[in-house]
Order: structure tokens, then sequence, then C-alpha cells
């Protein structure tokens, strides 16, 4: 678990960076969330992206509550990468975050202290436009959620990540440090 979240942070931590395309997608209404499509210039990639306002929030028709959501209406087959916990598929083509994540030790909603990254990839397909990351944010003009896309999945295809940040800064600057420090790690290794 500590090897997915260094990664995950690493993951977060560098993306800003290099980064071709940024955009602010939505802000987070307090009761009806953000329910967005995912456009890069004048191209529609037929994806929605869902995150909850901190109430109930059920965008998608999982019957329950959920904290994030998203659904894939491109025509392709989306596989999420094996590694990623807490995340459930409703359908062959959407997949949801529960608001209440306490059977993986993170907590419920509002009150959570870890969000697992959603993360997709499209087998033997290169993405067709250039790394783009999506900022969804808080009411009060605080980063809620981070989606990027880019040609880094396996194999080099074409890949989507969605992650929430916690809800504390403070936390924001943990995964940040474990980020760095993973980095550090990393290179170590290579060099040896």
């Amino acid at each position: 678990m500590l090897r997915y979240v260094l990664a995950t942070t690493f993951a977060l931590a560098l993306f800003g960076s290099v980064c071709v395309s940024q955009t602010v997608l939505c802000t987070e209404d307090p009761v009806s969330g953000c329910v967005a499509g995912l456009t890069v210039g004048n191209v529609d990639l037929a994806i929605t992206v869902a995150s909850d306002g901190e109430s109930s929030f059920d965008p998608f028709g999982a019957g329950y509550d959920t904290s994030d959501g998203i659904q894939f209406n491109d025509g392709y087959t989306w596989v999420m990468q094996s590694s990623v916990i807490g995340w459930q598929q409703i359908n062959s083509t959407t997949w949801v975050l529960p608001a209440d994540l306490t059977s993986i030790g993170c907590g419920r909603e509002n009150e959570t202290t870890c969000e697992p990254v959603g993360a997709w990839y499209l087998p033997n397909a290169w993405w067709y436009v250039p790394a783009t990351k999506f900022d969804i944010m808080d009411p009060d003009g605080s980063l809620s959620d981070v989606v990027w896309i880019d040609n880094k999945g396996p194999g080099g295809f074409a890949e989507l990540h969605f992650a929430s940040l916690p809800e504390t800064g403070a936390g924001v600057m943990g995964l940040l440090s474990l980020g760095l420090i993973g980095l550090t790690a990393a290179a170590r290794r290579r060099r040896a």
C-alpha cells in the first residue's frame, strides 16, 4: 500500500510540471457537485467526470452516495489498472468512488484521510490529444480533484488518472513530501 501511495503521489507531484495543457474543468457546487465532460481545444473526448459537493451525490446511478465518478462514452474499452483500490465499476463504462471508504481504512466523506487515485488505460491505443490536466475546484477556490490524460499507460498507450486531494492543506503537503521522497529513492536505485 505504501508503494502505491508513493507512486501515486510522485505522479501527482511530477505531472503538474510536464503537462502540456491545463484547464479548470469546473467548480463544485456545495449541493450538486460538478459533472462535466472533458474537452481539449475543440475536441470532445466523450468522457464525463463527476465530483461531489460534500452532500449526497450519485450522478451515474450507482445506488449509493459517491465521492467521484467517471464515465467513458467514447466507444473504447478502458481498463482499470489492477493496482487501483476503492473504485467500483458499476457498468462496462462507468466507475465510482464511494463516499464511505471505511472498508479500505480511509474514513467517510468530509472526514477522509485518503481517497484512492483512479487509473485507467486504453490498450492498443495512442492518445490523440496532448497531455492535459483538468482541475476541479472546491467552492472556496481551492483544488479539489485533478484529472489527467496522456500516453504514458502500459506499453505507451493512452491513460487517464482521477485523483482527489485530501481535505486539508497539510494533507496535500504531506503527499507532496512523500512524492519527493519516492523520487529521491527511485533516482538512487537507478544510479546503483
